[in-house]
């Protein structure tokens, strides 16, 4: 118990001397992007258009998804995959 309290002392003592030694951080300005980086991400950003399978009610239940197309007479898409999608590891 005595070297517990020690440890935790000498632990304050160690952060307090590290604190006072960091210099004092000022508040950063926001980020202002570029015309051409806003020109670009605005190329590239997906239309609404292309979007549209944001629109479907997707299950992540199996068996919730097996009493919606039973109910509804509709085939089920089922996707599963093993591991990252863009295979990163």
């Amino acid at each position: 118990m005595k070297a517990r309290l020690v440890q935790a002392g000498l632990f304050l003592a160690v952060c307090t001397v590290a604190a006072a030694g960091e210099p004092a951080r000022t508040a950063r300005k926001p980020l202002e992007l570029s015309a051409e980086f806003a020109a670009a991400r605005d190329e590239i950003a997906p239309r609404a258009a292309e979007e549209l399978w944001k629109k479907i009610p997707w299950k992540t239940s199996l068996l919730e998804a097996r009493q919606v197309a039973a109910r509804e007479g509709k085939p089920i898409f089922l996707w599963s995959m093993d591991g990252h999608p863009l295979c990163l590891g």
